[in-house]
């Protein structure tokens, strides 16, 4: 079997990374309770530790033996990171690439509860969620209220819609009315003059057929049964226009005028 030699980078990289290790196991010794790599980074950071009593952080770069000079370089390219700084934490979430993040951050109540001891946050929790069934239960006999007061206006519209619906009904058949008894006014003026006509036919001699229009030139030695077949025949015209106009029916939709 052939071994082949590890490259230089490799090496490197593995005894850089012990020294970082041996930096936070030290930096754990002096109190700091919170410490990370920044592997790979490439930054002035490679180790950062945070002492969480004593509300300190510490930005460490891990270095092999170096001149002074280059330490010197160091410290004033990195100048910017002392000082006092408003330190926050974050918890950023989201469901997938794309969308915002949810960032929640130490405010509000859960600021209030975090001043609190594990006791003080037990009760806590049990006001805090007795408040919100408070609220729920309020919630829920409001939307109730609302739900039968929507149901009151709804049956109001109803009855109002009913009552608008029979005054419209009651207001369309008087119409109808007024118009049937127009109609059957109409039509008894028509009548009465065909039926005078009727009976004055019905009356009028045979020998008076040459007066009637139409037959002003009939001639005078026209035959009795001849004369009487053209009264019948008056008598039947007439008779029809009466049977047809008396039974014509008013409808409500159309005119009386129009029907008769």
């Amino acid at each position: 079997m052939v071994y082949q030699k590890k490259p230089q980078q490799y090496t490197l990289y593995k005894k850089g990374r012990a020294k970082e290790y041996s930096a936070i196991k030290e930096l754990k010794e002096e109190g700091f309770n919170l410490c990370q790599r920044s592997p790979g980074s490439r930054g002035p950071v490679d180790v950062w530790a945070v002492n969480t009593k004593e509300k300190k952080i510490l930005l460490v770069q891990v270095k092999s033996s170096l001149p002074q000079s280059a330490i010197n370089k160091i410290m004033l390219d990195s100048g910017l990171l002392n000082g006092d700084f408003k330190v926050e934490f974050e918890v950023w979430q989201k469901d997938y690439i794309g969308k915002e993040f949810e960032r929640t951050r130490l405010e509000g109540d859960l600021l209030e509860k975090f001043k609190l001891s594990e006791s003080e946050r037990l009760e806590f929790d049990r006001i805090k969620k007795k408040k919100a069934k408070r609220l729920e239960k309020r919630k829920a006999k409001k939307e109730k209220i609302l739900a039968e007061q929507r149901e009151k206006d709804r049956e109001l519209q109803q009855k109002k819609y009913k009552r608008k619906q029979a005054r419209e009904l009651k207001l369309e058949k008087q119409r109808e009315e007024e118009l049937r008894l127009e109609f059957e006014k109409e039509k008894e003026k028509k009548l009465k003059p065909l039926k005078i006509e009727e009976e004055r036919i019905i009356n009028l001699p045979i020998f008076q057929i040459h007066n009637e229009p139409g037959n002003l030139y009939l001639p005078l030695e026209t035959s009795n049964s001849v004369l009487i077949g053209m009264k019948e025949d008056l008598l039947r015209k007439i008779k029809w226009d009466i049977d047809s106009l008396e039974g014509s029916k008013f409808y409500p939709k159309e005119s009386y005028i129009d029907a008769v």
